[in-house]
């Protein structure tokens, strides 16, 4: 019993979308009608909106062109500048090897003052010594 309620609801739903077909013949029809009933004052109008239409379309087109170019002269001005301020900056890379060179100059330097430096100070020491022993055999020796 229950089988046969689901049969008759499914073919209840298959009912509902059973489609219709409509001639489209009709419609072509009535627009074949409309178009005789067009005088020639409307179909003048017509072309007088279509023809507007398309002078606003061509109007547009080239008002979009001209902000284009003052765009395009926008962003050249702009990027000339750019190119102007930056010619004060070095590039990274010859950044980097400026201070990879400077620090191998900053080292050959430091290591050269630390040498005069060491033999300054046994030349020092050499010195201090000598008068040092000058001194004592001065004392001692009269």
């Amino acid at each position: 019993m229950r089988g046969d309620a689901i049969i008759q609801q499914s073919r209840n739903e298959a009912d509902k979308m059973a489609s219709v077909s409509i001639p489209v013949i009709n419609f072509v029809d009535r627009e074949f009608e409309k178009e005789r009933l067009l005088t020639s004052a409307e179909r003048e109008r017509l072309r007088e909106v279509i023809m507007e239409k398309f002078e606003a379309l061509g109007r547009e087109q080239s008002l979009a062109y001209v902000e284009l170019q003052r765009r395009l002269d926008v962003l050249n001005h702009n990027h000339e500048e750019m190119t102007k301020r930056n010619a004060y900056f070095l590039p990274r890379e010859n950044f980097e090897q400026f201070f990879k060179d400077f620090g191998t100059w900053r080292d050959s330097v430091n290591a050269a003052q630390n040498n005069q430096a060491g033999r300054m100070a046994a030349y020092a020491i050499g010195i201090i010594i000598i008068f040092g022993l000058l001194n004592l055999i001065s004392h001692y020796w009269h």
